[in-house]
């Protein structure tokens, strides 16, 4: 299936480029609201501190504020980004792990809808 735009703007208008936000999105609007059953979405890569999800989360949730405001339906982020990757033996903590869930709930709460 062809994109609905692909026929109104030029190639290199519709790559893919890493906005202020810190998310790859669409460089150009997607028409709105009927997308002809295509969705927009970002990919956000957010700064983290590894064993920290209480700032991990609010970088989360900043950039999915901006991605959202942007017009993405969908935004998508790093697995484990609530903890930061390279946690290793801290894994095992029960203090990371309580406090990960916490900030996970929060976002799905932060994010609903």
């Amino acid at each position: 299936m062809e994109h609905p735009e692909s026929k109104t703007t030029s190639a290199a208008d519709r790559k893919r480029r890493v906005t202020s936000a810190g998310c790859v999105g669409i460089a150009t609007p997607l028409p709105q609201p009927a997308m002809n059953g295509f969705f927009r979405l970002a990919v956000c890569v957010p700064e983290l501190r590894v064993g920290d999800p209480s700032f991990n989360a609010a970088r989360i949730l900043e950039l999915d504020r901006r991605a959202e405001a942007g017009g993405a339906a969908i935004v998508l982020f790093p697995e484990l980004s609530v903890t930061g990757y390279t946690c290793g033996d801290f894994f095992g903590s029960r203090a990371l792990l309580a406090a990960a869930e916490r900030e996970l709930l929060a976002l799905a709460r932060a994010t609903e809808g």
